[in-house]
């Protein structure tokens, strides 16, 4: 009967899980895409890289300390102390107009959207048992965030067409209010008080000794610097250099973000029952990097730009759920400093993405630049590669 009423628990605390992954990709996706823009139009063109850069840095020191910090107050306060600084820092985009504020807001937002994630991360694998359908449970996972991805887009260009740019910041601030109160209720019980884990150096150095983790994490990078690549700077060239308006842009980003919904799952069952998670991996390099060198040869034309969108997405997909699923069956849930590290993946992006694009407006045009993130998207074939597959 203590078996049953355990796995009743373990249940609901993933349905919970589910959900509030959902309203946290909601929030959170809304204003992903708008962010560069919004920088740009309010704080001007030079601001944006620069700010990235600031918000990757204070995130990259807060993820240094987050295992301490969660072995000292636990996941679940950690959890709604994030939300809660994550509520105040859209809040604060939505109605403030000093340049030094937004500034400060837009860095919090950067560092609490990131770390709150990594929170949720931590619940799913402390609820996740049996490592035989870790692909399976994050192709869910990752397909209830996406959901969110492919009509926050949409949502977003209507908006911003009607209303502006602060309105959307002040619903996508809102939605963390529900966020904050199921989190609230319902996940007290789930979260144990984890141990105080090894420092960060050490962390890193145990990466090191294990290839397959340090190849995975390297692979997360390079998808992620492609992410953020897309993510700040390709709407800021679709609007400005292509003359496209918000809500066709909103329509590009839902076409091309169906890819997230229509394969993850699947491909997180075959990286399960078939095929590992090598040789989908290798292919989702390829297929991005392709479709990226096409960047910059294609005109305003909404049917190219769709289709090679959609397409980048496809090979992102891929990399995304078997990215995922091999480290988490590598890690279990007392592992917070490795998550941590694997986490960091993110913030680090934005702080070298900008770096790299700086350099490359330099010496080539805008368009041209993507030349660039295609090569560095092809390397990533080169740590898929090296894994021990796990099939």
């Amino acid at each position: 009967m203590s078996g049953i009423i355990s796995k009743m628990r373990a249940h609901w605390a993933m349905t919970i899980i589910y959900f509030l992954n959902l309203v946290l990709s909601l929030h959170f996706y809304l204003v992903l895409y708008i962010n560069s823009s919004f920088l740009e139009t309010t704080l001007g063109k030079s601001s944006v890289s620069i700010l990235y850069i600031a918000g990757s840095i204070v995130s990259l020191i807060t993820f240094v300390f987050t295992p301490r910090i969660l072995g000292f107050f636990g996941l679940w306060k950690y959890l709604l102390f994030v939300i809660a600084g994550e509520f105040l820092a859209v809040l604060g985009l939505a109605l403030f107009h000093s340049p030094l504020l937004l500034a400060i807001f837009f860095v919090l937002h950067q560092t609490f959207s990131t770390v709150v994630f990594f929170a949720l991360d931590a619940f799913l694998e402390e609820t996740t048992k049996e490592e035989t359908h870790t692909g399976e449970l994050r192709g869910l996972y990752l397909t209830m965030a996406n959901l969110a991805l492919v009509i926050s887009p949409l949502l977003a260009g209507s908006i911003i067409a009607e209303s502006g740019f602060r309105k959307l910041y002040f619903i996508s601030a809102l939605l963390c209010v529900p966020l904050f109160f199921v989190a609230f209720s319902s996940l007290r019980t789930v979260a144990k008080k984890l141990p105080r884990h090894i420092k960060t150096w050490q962390t890193l150095k145990t990466i090191l000794k294990n290839k397959d983790i340090l190849n995975v994490s390297c692979a997360q990078l390079i998808l992620q610097i492609f992410y953020t690549w897309m993510v700040v700077y390709v709407p800021i060239y679709l609007n400005q250099y292509m003359g496209f308006g918000w809500k066709e842009i909103g329509m590009l980003f839902t076409i091309m973000l169906l890819p997230f919904v229509l394969f993850e799952l699947p491909v997180g069952w075959i990286s399960d029952k078939r095929l590992g998670e090598q040789e989908i991996m290798i292919g989702g390099f390829l297929i991005t990097s392709c479709a990226v060198l096409v960047i910059p040869f294609l005109h305003a034309s909404f049917l190219s730009w769709a289709i090679v969108l959609f397409m980048s997405r496809v090979g992102a997909s891929l990399i995304e759920v078997t990215t995922e699923s091999y480290f988490f069956k590598k890690i279990d849930g007392a592992d917070s400093d490795l998550l941590s590290v694997f986490r960091m993946t993110r913030p680090l992006s934005y702080l070298i993405t900008p770096a790299i694009v700086l350099s490359a407006f330099a010496l080539l045009h805008f368009e041209y630049s993507f030349l660039i993130l295609a090569l560095i998207t092809l390397s990533g074939i080169l740590f898929a590669s090296r894994i021990v597959d796990t099939k």
